[in-house]
């Protein structure tokens, strides 16, 4: 298991962000919140936005600024709308993370880390149902779902957390589209079930829904986790909490101080 590197000292609290869709102004906001509260690790729950194609590293070397000027790393989770094969290709630090930057760096799937005295573990990715609208290698990447062998990879060892993309089967969420049971959407969230089965973490925080919402996950072994769906950048109430990673409570991540 890797270790986070030793520039990030916790203090016992992390930020953990939903969808961010390459959106510049929404993702230094949420540097600049998670610095007036104090907290320098943000946690990213897919579609976060980089390597876009023709977008030149704009999106990453400007949040690379603002998160320097404000003391912040960011830790990122892959997500359907997240370019698979360059994330691939991005340097291993000692720790296990892709360095996509100094203090921007990928999660694969299949790793686990310490934050605190928790243990995370992650698997990124889901089925794009508009990818029919997508052109493929520009904005949609066939290699955007998880693999059996990345479940594997993680492990049966318990986890704290479990940072998904996508959310297990079974947790009420809204649908706009209208997806009927069965869908090939849900052979993610079949590997999703699989991996909390297996790792029984008490917590699973999710994006890629774009809702706010918690959910009692009843496991096979008769426990359950608790799940967390986040929003997405423009949603004004539920796109970022507070992660205490002592009690593993919540609580929302202000977007001013007077919140």
């Amino acid at each position: 298991m890797s270790t986070m590197p030793t520039s990030v000292s916790l203090g016992g609290r992390v930020v953990v962000a939903g969808d961010l869709h390459g959106n510049l102004g929404w993702a230094t906001e949420l540097v600049d919140r998670a610095a007036f509260h104090g907290l320098n690790l943000i946690l990213q729950l897919g579609d976060f936005g980089a390597l876009w194609p023709g977008d030149g590293g704009h999106f990453e070397r400007k949040l690379d600024r603002r998160l320097a000027a404000r003391g912040v790393h960011l830790v990122f989770i892959g997500g359907n709308h997240d370019v698979w094969p360059a994330l691939k290709k991005l340097p291993r630090l000692r720790s296990g993370f892709g360095a996509l930057t100094d203090r921007i760096w990928w999660a694969p799937n299949g790793h686990r880390f310490p934050a605190g005295n928790c243990t995370f573990g992650v698997l990124g990715g889901a089925y794009s149902i508009d990818q029919d609208a997508r052109e493929l290698r520009l904005d949609w990447w066939p290699d955007e779902e998880p693999t059996q062998d990345e479940v594997d990879l993680l492990g049966e060892e318990p986890l704290d957390v479990l940072l998904t993309h996508e959310a297990p089967l079974g947790v009420p969420l809204l649908s706009g589209f209208g997806l009927p049971a069965g869908h090939r959407a849900d052979r993610t969230r079949e590997l999703v079930t699989q991996a909390v089965n297996r790792t029984t973490p008490s917590l699973l925080m999710h994006g890629h829904w774009h809702q706010r919402r918690t959910h009692q996950f009843e496991r096979g072994d008769g426990g359950t986790t608790r799940v967390e769906s986040l929003g997405m950048d423009g949603d004004k109430t539920g796109d970022a909490v507070i992660l205490d990673l002592a009690t593993l409570e919540v609580v929302p991540l202000p977007r001013r101080k007077q919140d």
